[in-house]
This record gives structure tokens, sequence and C-alpha cells, in this order.
């Protein structure tokens, strides 16, 4: 704030001229101006080893959890993806060390796919991961349509170089599952003997 105090930079902003030219962008302001560009760019693989562990899953947003006896368990979304289904993919990094890592994470939902829950399609998140400490980030999508959509999994960097990634694999994605849970609640309450 105390640099652009002294910037003489006006209180209203004039009308600026842009042109695109193919991918390029030509600004021409009235007055003093003052830009801000932010962009992702191709990170190099660091060449020191970091111990950062990191997962990625996905969930259903209205089924997300499976009982064993007393036990309750995430219940992982792997092979089949249904239409108009809300999902949430769960983050997960851990620190196993006794040292504080400053990391930068890029989160994108995957093609074909649309922001659900106030989402969003690529974010980059900066986040501090204390020593032996874990954190867990969740964001939601659902597909509009079927198709086997690619996935680009959470990417982890550190000083702006490639530390860790989750792996990718496609995802599949169906109008009707092939493989329906038959003790979750939506299909007890939906489909079940009431003779039973």
């Amino acid at each position: 704030l105390c640099a652009l105090a002294v910037l003489d930079l006006p209180f209203e902003a004039g009308k600026a001229a842009a042109r695109f030219e193919g991918a390029r962008l030509r600004l021409k302001p009235q007055g003093l101006t003052a830009v801000f560009h932010r962009q992702i760019r191709p990170a190099e693989r660091a060449s020191a080893t970091f111990p950062i562990l990191v997962s990625q899953n996905f969930l259903r947003d209205d089924d997300r959890t499976r009982s064993e006896g007393e036990e309750t368990f995430d219940k992982y979304v792997v092979e089949e993806f249904l239409v108009h289904t809300v999902y949430t993919c769960q983050v997960v990094l851990t620190n196993p060390t006794s040292s504080a890592h400053k990391l930068d994470l890029l989160l994108q939902i995957p093609v074909g796919a649309l922001p659900a829950k106030n989402g969003f399609v690529t974010r980059g998140v900066p986040l501090e991961l204390a020593a032996y400490a874990t954190e867990t980030l969740e964001y939601a999508f659902y597909f509009p349509a079927p198709g086997t959509h690619p996935h680009y999994p959470v990417q982890v960097a550190r000083n702006e170089q490639l530390i860790t990634a989750a792996p990718a694999w496609p995802l599949k994605v169906v109008s009707r599952l092939t493989q329906i849970d038959t003790t979750s609640w939506e299909h007890v309450s939906q489909h079940a003997d009431t003779k039973s």
C-alpha cells in the first residue's frame, strides 16, 4: 500500500483501449496505469527430493462413507462416475519430516466436468505444511455428459519446482451405473423390498 501511495496513480481509472491479436492482448491506457499479470507455466522437477506424501481420491458427495460393524470408512469412487451427480475430490498432503514446508498446489477439476458448490476449474493454493502435519483440501464438480475424461491430478511445488504429484487416470462417466451399492441409504430408501 505504501508503494501504491507514491506511484501517483489516479483515484479513478480511465478507460483503456484493449485489442486482441490472436493470443496477444494490446492494452493502451488513458493515463498512469499499474498492470498485474498472472500465468501458469511449466514447473521444472526439483533436483532434491522432498518426502511430501500426496493422495487424491474421489467421493460421491451424497454418499461418502460406508460402515463395517462399528467402524466408518470413506467410500472412494474409482470405476464409474454418474452424470449429473456431485463428486468431491479429496486431496491429502502429509509432511513426515521435522521441517515445515511452504508449498504451492495446482488443483483442477477433470476435463469435461463443471465446478459445483462454489468450486473452480483451476486454482493455485499456497500452503504451509508444518512438521509432521497433514492437510486436507476438497473441491466439488459434476459431469454433464457421459464419456471417458482425463484428469490432471494435484501438482505440488516448492520454490517453483515440482516435487510431487498424485497419479493420473481417466475417469469413466456413465448415464447409468453398472455396479450398484445395494447397501447405500439411497438404494435402500428407494428400492428396498418392504417385506424384508
